[in-house]
């Protein structure tokens, strides 16, 4: 599914996980790698899309939970593609390539900042294309209800005050779309945050 021009949504286990590609030129990114069986199915998405898989150059990583990092090894072998992470999952994964700093620009279409995000874990990074508006949240929010919201689930929770925080920073930046690990698209994002 397009969200936005050069910017595809993908799912795993009938959208209850999502992964993003970011067609940028001749380059490919992407946000986050599912879980291990996920990979064949994202270089089947990025053929699909007429690219092939040495065309992912980089690969963001929201968290390190399995559902969101479990594909890497094999799409790291696959693409080659350089990967990006917070400090503490650089420290304890040796697949990523480069720790991020918060609040880092990354030269991704207009521009991709990098927003410390955490409380869903403690190393949650969540994407920003400024320009497009659209916000990539991994799992700080969620959105299975039409809002904006956190998680309600204390299993999901690291730390609930720092999980606010986040849902604070991520409101502050106005965005038009948030593209969630988990459920739907949210358009017109701004006036739906729950509780803001």
């Amino acid at each position: 599914m397009k969200v936005i021009p050069n910017v595809h949504k993908f799912y795993i286990l009938l959208g209850s996980l999502n992964y993003y590609i970011i067609t940028d030129q001749n380059e490919l990114t992407l946000i986050d790698t599912g879980f291990p069986h996920s990979a064949k199915k994202i270089l089947r998405a990025i053929r699909r899309l007429g690219y092939s898989p040495t065309d992912l150059k980089n690969i963001l990583i929201t968290h390190a939970d399995v559902d969101h990092i479990g594909g890497l090894s094999t799409l790291k072998k696959a693409t080659d593609a350089k990967v990006y992470a917070s400090p503490i999952a650089a420290e304890k994964n040796n697949l990523i390539d480069v720790a991020l700093e918060e609040y880092q620009t990354l030269p991704v279409m207009s521009g991709l900042r990098v927003i410390p995000t955490p409380g869903h874990t403690a190393c949650h990074y969540s994407y920003y294309l400024e320009k497009e508006g659209l916000l990539f949240s991994g799992d700080s929010l969620r959105t299975l209800t039409g809002r904006a919201t956190i998680w309600n689930f204390k299993f999901l929770i690291w730390d609930k005050d720092e999980m606010r925080g986040s849902m604070q920073r991520q409101y502050d930046l106005k965005p038009n779309i948030i593209c969630p690990g988990h459920g739907p698209t949210l358009r017109n994002a701004g006036k739906k945050f729950l509780c803001m």
